[in-house]
C-alpha cells in the first residue's frame, strides 16, 4: 500500500513539474512578445513570475535585466546582470550590458590589484559555466574508460600502448575540467556579494546605529559580504574599505 502511495505521489509530482515547465515556457514566450512591443513592465512581470516558480538561467536573468534597463531601473538591471554573470561568467553580452549599466552608478571604486596567476586562473575557469565544465569532465572520463578497456583487452602491443597513452591524456583533462566545474560551482554557492539599493548608505564602524560613519556609498554599487550580525552586514569594497550597513539597504546577488 505504501509503495502504491509513493508511486502515485511521484507521478503527481512529475506531472506538476512538467505543467510548471510548460507554463514557464508560455510565460517566457509572452515576455519576448511584450519586449518586442516595448511593453517592458509586462516583460518584467513575466520574468519575475518565471523566477518565482523556481526556474533560473542566465538567459532569464539577462532578459529581465534588459527590461529593467529599458525602464531606467539601472540598479535592478545591475542585480540581474550580476545574477546572469554568476551562471555564465564569460558571456560577452552579459558582461557588456553589466558594464553599460554600471556607468549610472555614482561610486567609482578602485580595485585592489590581483596576483597575475590568480587573474589568469579566474579567467580560465570562468571561460565556461560549471555545467559545461562538468559535461566535458564526464565525456573525457568516459573516453578514458573506453581506451582503458581497449588497453586491457587488445592483443596488439602497439594498439595497447597508444590506447594507454591517450587514456592518460583524457584522464588528465577529465581531472582538470572537474576541478574547473567544482571551482565554478563553489563560486556560485559561496557568492557573498550584494548590490546597494538605497540611494545613499552611511557605512558604520560597528553594527549599531550609534556607530561612526566611515564612508558613504550609493545605489548600484556592488559590495562583498563578510559577516552578518542581527540586521547588519559587514561589507568590504573592492578597494579594501570595510564597514557595516543594514541588511535592508542591499539585495544579495
Amino acid at each position: 500500500m505504501n509503495k502504491k502511495i509513493f508511486f502515485v505521489v511521484c507521478i503527481f509530482l512529475s506531472f506538476s513539474w512538467i505543467s510548471k515547465a510548460e507554463d514557464s515556457k508560455k510565460i517566457a514566450d509572452s515576455a519576448v512578445v511584450y519586449y518586442s512591443q516595448n511593453k517592458f513592465d509586462k516583460t518584467i512581470a513575466c520574468y519575475e513570475k518565471i523566477l518565482s516558480n523556481g526556474y533560473e538561467s542566465p538567459e532569464i536573468y539577462f532578459n529581465a535585466g534588459n527590461a529593467y534597463y529599458k525602464t531606467k531601473q539601472y540598479t535592478k538591471a545591475i542585480l540581474y546582470y550580476e545574477k546572469a554573470k554568476l551562471l555564465a561568467p564569460s558571456d560577452e553580452d552579459i558582461n557588456f550590458n553589466l558594464e553599460l549599466s554600471k556607468k549610472f552608478v555614482v561610486d567609482k571604486i578602485d580595485v585592489l590589484p590581483q596576483i597575475l596567476i590568480s587573474t589568469w586562473l579566474d579567467k580560465f575557469t570562468g571561460a565556461m559555466s560549471s555545467d559545461t565544465w562538468a559535461f566535458f569532465s564526464i565525456i573525457t572520463f568516459i573516453l578514458f574508460l573506453v581506451l582503458l578497456t581497449i588497453y586491457f583487452f587488445m592483443r596488439s602491443l602497439v594498439v595497447r600502448k597508444i590506447a594507454f597513452g591517450i587514456s592518460m591524456i583524457f584522464l588528465f583533462v577529465s581531472i582538470i575540467t572537474f576541478i574547473c566545474a567544482y571551482d565554478q560551482k563553489k563560486n556560485i554557492d559561496d557568492n557573498k556579494h550584494a548590490i546597494v539599493f538605497n540611494s545613499t548608505v552611511n557605512v558604520k564602524s560597528s553594527p549599531d546605529d550609534a556607530g561612526t560613519v566611515l564612508f558613504v556609498i550609493h545605489e548600484g554599487l556592488k559590495v562583498g559580504i563578510q559577516d552578518k550580525i542581527g540586521d547588519w552586514y559587514k561589507i568590504k569594497l573592492s578597494d579594501g574599505s570595510v564597514g557595516w550597513l543594514k541588511v535592508g539597504e542591499v539585495e544579495v546577488i
